[in-house]
């Protein structure tokens, strides 16, 4: 027992840290004894990450060399794939072809206006005298008496008009008879010649 609180424990007391002979502490071993086992610590997870990114790395190396083989067919297929054979590459080109002309082009229809010999408010005050000269039918265009615009085709040459004006600053008269014989052309105003041509295919007179 020990001592009442307050008092030293009696002489030859063994201290609160005394053992029998024979006992030790726990945690201590007797003398000559290996220290005891240490359990091995548990084996990492690093063995399964290293499994897992080889079978990553090979699945990788296979998909690319599969994709490769399949380029590599592709490529040989269309090398022995003939190519659509083209309708004119046997066609010779012809640096001077342009297109071909039709044998008759459409007749355009013409105005079907009566030419005006006398002005249509009153007699005119000058003669205009148009005349148009050469072989074979000709297409004429002139101006009448009122300044319309007249078309006529295949007129038989020689072919004169007389026209009495109120002014004759707007007389013309143009022939055309595609060939190549010589056709003339003439305009007198009060018989005073304004204007004179002469040439083959067509002619143009204009005051």
């Amino acid at each position: 027992a020990g001592a009442p609180p307050g008092f030293p424990p009696p002489v030859g007391a063994p201290g609160p840290a005394w053992y029998p002979p024979g006992y030790l502490p726990p945690g201590h071993l007797p003398p000559g004894y290996p220290p005891p086992y240490v359990p091995p610590a548990p084996a990492r997870s690093g063995n399964r990450s290293t499994v897992v990114g080889v079978v990553v790395a090979v699945t990788t190396v296979l998909a690319f060399g599969l994709c490769a083989c399949l380029g590599v067919a592709g490529l040989i297929y269309s090398a022995d794939t003939p190519y659509p054979v083209d309708p004119y590459a046997q066609e010779t080109y012809d640096p001077y072809y342009d297109y071909e002309e039709p044998e008759t082009w459409p007749t355009q229809p013409r105005p079907t206006v009566r030419p005006a010999l006398t002005p249509s408010d009153g007699p005119g005050e000058v003669t205009v005298v148009y005349e148009v000269t050469g072989r074979g039918p000709a297409d004429l265009e002139y101006y009448d008496a009122n300044g319309d615009f007249i078309q006529v085709e295949q007129v038989t040459l020689p072919w004169r008009r007389s026209l009495r004006m109120h002014d004759a600053g707007r007389v013309m008269v143009l022939a055309s008879h595609g060939q190549p014989d010589r056709i003339s052309c003439r305009i007198t105003v009060a018989g005073r010649t304004v204007a004179i041509d002469e040439r083959a295919y067509w002619v143009n007179c204009t005051g």
